[in-house]
């Protein structure tokens, strides 16, 4: 299956117009092209765009509004939609399963994903470019898809990143210590100062020399302390 962290990556298929049989023209995305009934559907795109593989993976922070995005097929028609909510868009078309999560609402971390209609052949395609191709009617912005994002994912790390969808790289965490290096206990990897450095206590040492003092004779007194 396509994925990336906790990303499904989706590729694109088409299946063209057969007038002979007026079948056809069709976009399909999956992410498990290894698992469908592909035949007549050549691949026309890989990795094309992405989503959450559930509401609850890494990635989406507290708050950020998601929703699941829905598969359905037309046999009558030969197309296959994609939308939120699992509401069967017309008699037409039959519910295929869900395929992943996306974002409802613009913001950081996502790009726009087009949907476009084909009038003369009842096909929808989706797309990260909002440029209208000839010939089909843009009919608006169908998601939000999440985009790679590398960082750290654990929220006990000082450098957490909450939307952070791939493997977790770079934590880094508070570590409590001494961090004085003339410190009998110095700990070079703390980062915080806990209190707790000790120091040996100072000696002092004195040598004389000559090592006695005679009256009308000269003598030095040194010493050193550590």
């Amino acid at each position: 299956m396509g994925a990336q962290g906790n990303l499904h990556t989706f590729d694109e298929f088409y299946y063209p117009y057969n007038p002979s049989n007026q079948r056809g023209g069709d976009h399909f995305y999956t992410s498990n092209p290894g698992g469908e009934s592909l035949g007549a559907y050549y691949q026309t795109g890989t990795n094309v765009w992405k989503l959450f593989m559930s509401a609850s993976v890494p990635g989406i922070p507290y708050g950020q509004s998601v929703e699941t995005i829905y598969r359905f097929y037309s046999d009558s028609i030969v197309d296959h939609l994609f939308k939120f909510g699992s509401n069967v868009p017309s008699s037409a078309y039959v519910l295929q399963g869900a395929v992943g999560v996306a974002f409802t609402q613009n913001g950081p971390y996502r790009q726009p994903i087009y949907r476009y209609y084909n009038p003369s052949d009842g096909d929808h395609k989706f797309s990260t470019s909002s440029s209208t191709p000839s010939g089909w009617v843009y009919e608006g912005v169908a998601w939000y898809s999440p985009i790679p994002v590398y960082g750290c994912k654990d929220s006990s790390a000082t450098n957490y990143n909450p939307w952070a969808n791939q493997p977790s790289t770079g934590c880094t965490y508070i570590v409590y210590g001494c961090t004085d290096p003339n410190a009998s206990n110095y700990n070079s990897s703390a980062t915080n100062n806990d209190g707790s450095c000790t120091y040996p206590n100072p000696t002092v040492s004195l040598s004389l020399s000559p090592n006695s003092i005679i009256q009308g004779q000269s003598a030095s007194l040194s010493w050193s302390t550590f």
